[in-house]
């Protein structure tokens, strides 16, 4: 998958069209069928996290999974 560059403090609902996430029982997260769990248990990534959870596009991605 190609990592998109973004302005995190400016998502559109563009910026997360056919993005799936999926979450597994064990807490393992994909996105677009690819395994982030390790990605995602960084500092760098809380970091976007909180950038990202503030932007409604983006949040309704993870509502709807």
């Amino acid at each position: 998958m190609k990592e998109r560059k973004k302005d995190l403090e400016h998502v559109t609902d563009t910026d997360v069209e056919g993005i799936e996430l999926s979450f597994s029982h064990f807490g393992a997260v994909q996105i677009n069928g690819i395994d982030y769990e390790s990605r995602i248990r960084t500092a760098e990534a809380g970091v976007y996290a909180s950038l990202i959870s503030s932007q409604k596009s983006a949040r309704s991605v993870v509502i709807e999974s």
